[in-house]
């Protein structure tokens, strides 16, 4: 893989405040890593704050990957602000993120003890859309529409699924292309 960009961003919440399976210390001691093909930067802040980002219409791509669902609904709308805030007009937006309908059904809640809040198709289509971005593609990934709803699903069910479907209402996960309007 070789990245095309000149500058590569990571937002990333600091160490000190993620989940105990995830602190680190090691990429906090280099927030700016300089490679051949360009610069890797570390912003260290929670996605509820990227709103407060002072650089606009920088971005040409801004991904946003399972992290939606680990805080309120009032921080993900500051979110989605501050990633339309950050693209360039026609910058491409791209989201994934458990499907409530499907976790609900599936796992009976949440599918994660730390989400705060998932979102069924509907709900996320039109946060998208009320926040300024066009979805050029919906998907969704892991196609649960052959699962035994009868039987509890499983790690190894979940990995003999298909890994993506145009019905985005079947896929365990959601996942958005948008564009900035």
């Amino acid at each position: 893989y070789e990245p095309k960009a000149k500058l590569l961003v990571i937002i990333d919440l600091p160490p000190g405040e993620r989940h105990e399976d995830w602190k680190k210390t090691s990429d906090s001691e280099a927030p700016l890593l300089k490679r051949e093909w360009g610069t890797i930067e570390y912003w260290y802040k929670s996605l509820a704050e990227v709103d407060r980002i002072e650089q606009t219409e920088f971005a040409d791509l801004v991904w946003s990957g399972q992290s939606i669902e680990h805080i309120t609904e009032e921080a993900g709308d500051r979110m989605l602000q501050g990633a339309h805030q950050m693209l360039k007009p026609g910058g491409h937006f791209c989201l994934d993120t458990p499907n409530r309908r499907v976790t609900q059904e599936l796992l009976g809640g949440l599918s994660h003890p730390d989400h705060k809040l998932e979102y069924d198709n509907e709900q996320l289509s039109k946060k998208l859309e009320r926040h300024g971005f066009e979805i050029v593609e919906a998907l969704g990934v892991v196609d649960c529409s052959g699962v035994d709803r009868s039987k509890e699903f499983s790690i190894p069910e979940q990995m003999s699924c298909p890994t993506f479907t145009d019905d985005i209402e079947q896929g365990l996960f959601l996942y958005y292309h948008c564009t900035r309007l």
